[in-house]
């Protein structure tokens, strides 16, 4: 969550190498599919299709795919890119309070 603060902040490049050296310790498995998305290692379609690793349900990983999604185009400036990723993501989350809300905020915020 820190990186995505410091990008939406304009410090896109700064959260990518603060990311990029950070010692992640008792990372959730599938966690890493996320970091690999954010760091460009893999695209978003690989995201989607990553197996499901340690505790997450397939509608958990589905939910953080989709937003960390919305949220790199919305980090980009691709706002028609952010808008269908983020409404998947209402969609996925349903039953994860944070990234919903997270999400709704960013789409109320979207020009229309």
């Amino acid at each position: 969550m820190v990186y995505l603060a410091t990008a939406r902040s304009g410090k896109a490049g700064q959260a990518l190498e603060e990311l990029k050296a950070a010692k992640f310790k008792n990372t959730e498995a599938w966690d890493v599919n996320v970091i690999d998305f954010i760091l460009g290692r893999i695209d978003e379609d690989e995201l989607r299709k990553r197996p499901l690793k340690g505790t997450w349900s397939k509608q958990e990983a589905a939910c953080t795919a989709q937003f960390h999604i919305g949220q790199s185009h919305l980090i980009a400036g691709k706002v028609a890119l952010a808008r269908p990723a983020l409404e998947a993501a209402i969609t996925a989350c349903k039953d994860r309070a944070f990234e919903s809300s997270a999400a709704q905020m960013d789409l109320d915020r979207l020009p229309k």
